[in-house]
């Protein structure tokens, strides 16, 4: 079973130094990881970069990302600042899709 992440309402460079190392200590776990983006409300390009290292770091360790909601603040600021595609955000087929349709769509 995935380990679940609910990403908090503020993601900012206000909250990646206390993130980080909880983010970073999931993936020592070696378990696939679902992350819940459904309350992002806040999202700055120091809370994006934390978020592209966490699924650059897992994709190197053979641990599988995907999300189980993502919220239009987040999805927004991921594909503004070119980072959807490493995030799985982009539109079309893809990691976000499956069997339930859109993660962003989807309730936890």
């Amino acid at each position: 079973m995935d380990e679940v992440l609910r990403l908090p309402e503020s993601l900012t460079i206000a909250d990646v130094a206390s993130l980080q190392p909880r983010l970073l200590g999931l993936l020592k776990s070696r378990r696939d990881l679902a992350v819940d983006g459904l309350g992002v409300g806040t999202l700055d390009t120091a809370g994006a970069q934390l978020l592209a290292v966490l699924w650059r770091d897992a994709a190197d360790r053979g641990i599988g990302v995907r999300w189980v909601g993502v919220s239009p603040e987040l999805s927004a600021a991921a594909l503004a600042l070119g980072l959807d595609s490493l995030l799985g955000l982009a539109p079309g087929p893809g990691p976000t899709e499956d069997r339930g349709g859109p993660a962003h769509a989807r309730q936890p």
